[in-house]
């Protein structure tokens, strides 16, 4: 089974070394300086998208594009973070949105299903801090990316339709990636994940459930005084900051779009350089990999144009 196949079967895929030793101290540097302001990294996301293009190529294919949505995080841990997805349902935004969506693609109802197998974004985490030996990177659920939650409409119905394997819950298994730095996981944006595993120190190679993770990241974040115990004899210890690089690359397709214009305009790290032309195009000279035509925010925002919303 190649790479591709292997994403594409699990809804992840872990590739070791995706980015040098030299470009992990060099982007560490950057996310302690600069943490939380997104701004400040535009110019930097062409650099790191062309160090590792022939990757990305070779594991997604060369009709994959990148979606303008990024994230360079110097966050702190510690808090409890349940099983969920990245993907996109609908835009938040405006009872409009879905109308405008509508009018782009006659076949948008039949394409649009959260539920597809195929989801068409893929996202890409580079961890710049050593998780083998530490507690705090993504806990992925192998093949949730093809299930629904027990709780959604889709996951009660194949419930009482006894389609078993074809709902996702929190119990299932899980795997706690052993990420070095530089290292990435690649996972398609309906697999299912919980941010901050708990590395245990009596069983290390074995992911628990979220529950478990969850009740020792409450008393660790709760009670500060059981950190040097906790850390010492139950488990392996959280890194005081997760730097991280969050990438997203998709396929042609107006789900694809949906979703790179909720990011771009729910202030989640969205490129605004997705809007010019020139950007773009160095984009692709620098890369061989095109940005995504931004055809729904571009309507969107002609009709926030239109209605005197927003000026020209």
């Amino acid at each position: 089974m190649n790479q591709s196949e292997e994403l594409q079967k699990f809804g992840f895929l872990y590739v070791p070394d995706l980015l040098s030793s030299g470009d992990v101290d060099y982007f560490k540097d950057l996310a302690d300086k600069y943490h939380g302001d997104y701004s400040k990294f535009h110019n930097e996301v062409t650099e790191i998208v062309s160090k590792i293009a022939v990757k990305i190529k070779t594991i997604l294919g060369d009709n994959i594009y990148f979606t303008g949505n990024f994230e360079f995080r110097s966050e702190s841990l510690m808090h409890p973070y349940a099983a969920h997805h990245d993907a996109k349902g609908a835009l938040p935004l405006s009872t409009n949105i879905k109308e405008i969506v509508e009018k782009l693609s006659t076949n948008f109802r039949d394409e649009f299903k959260v539920d597809s197998y195929d989801y068409p974004v893929i996202r890409i985490a580079i961890y710049l801090d050593d998780f083998s030996i530490n507690s705090g990177a993504t806990k992925m659920y192998p093949g949730s990316h093809r299930k629904n939650h027990l709780l959604s409409p889709f996951g009660l119905f194949n419930l009482f339709t006894f389609k078993l394997n074809k709902i996702f819950h929190p119990f299932q298994k899980s795997i706690n990636p052993k990420i070095t730095p530089g290292g990435a996981v690649f996972f398609n944006a309906r697999t299912y994940h919980s941010g901050q595993f708990v590395k245990y120190r009596l069983f290390p190679n074995v992911s628990l459930p979220n529950f478990f993770d969850d009740i020792i990241k409450f008393i660790r974040y709760r009670f500060p005084i059981t950190k040097s115990f906790l850390e010492k004899y139950i488990i392996y210890p959280f890194i005081p900051a997760r730097r991280s690089i969050f990438l997203d690359f998709c396929y042609d397709s107006v789900i694809s779009s949906i979703y790179q214009a909720d990011r771009f305009f729910c202030g989640n790290s969205g490129l605004s350089e997705v809007l010019n032309d020139n950007f773009c195009a160095n984009f692709y000279c620098a890369t061989d990999i095109k940005i995504l035509p931004p055809y729904v925010i571009r309507k969107y925002v002609d009709v926030m144009i239109h209605k005197g919303v927003i000026a020209p």
